[in-house]
């Protein structure tokens, strides 16, 4: 008869395995935690600039320039968080209400309607909520 060879044991390659597969997780687990965090950085510095170009058109100082900006750093916010479509409601909600103030500061309002302004602080109030950046009072 043939004599089979012995096995060879994979009680060392198994434990070293789970020793792999645990820091390989937790690799993961600090690479998702860093992307997070990356993407609220730039979603905050993306929105402090939203908030500066709303402020120019609530103001009416070069409310075309600034109608402008407000589209380029909405754009980029809604590239920022591409997979949820309420961002991109919110951010078209906002540039509609800039838009109407800008049109209306245009044809001549000297003095920006109430209700517009209003409209206005509600959108990007309503933005804001939809980021989650919404500062508890």
């Amino acid at each position: 008869m043939v004599g089979i060879a012995p096995q060879r044991s994979n009680f060392f390659v198994r434990s070293n395995y789970a020793i792999c597969v645990e820091r390989e997780r937790q690799r993961e687990r600090t690479a998702v935690e860093k992307e997070k965090q990356s993407l609220l950085a730039g979603t905050q510095s993306v929105l402090s600039l939203t908030e500066q170009a709303v402020g120019k058109i609530e103001r009416g100082a070069h409310a075309d320039a600034a109608l402008r900006e407000l589209w380029a750093f909405l754009l980029e916010l809604r590239h920022l968080r591409a997979s949820d479509p309420g961002i991109r409601m919110a951010a078209q909600d906002l540039y509609e209400a800039a838009g109407t103030l800008a049109m209306h500061q245009r044809a001549g309002g000297d003095v920006a309607d109430v209700r517009l302004l209003r409209l206005l602080k509600q959108a990007n109030a309503r933005l804001r909520m939809r980021l989650g950046l919404v500062e508890q009072a």
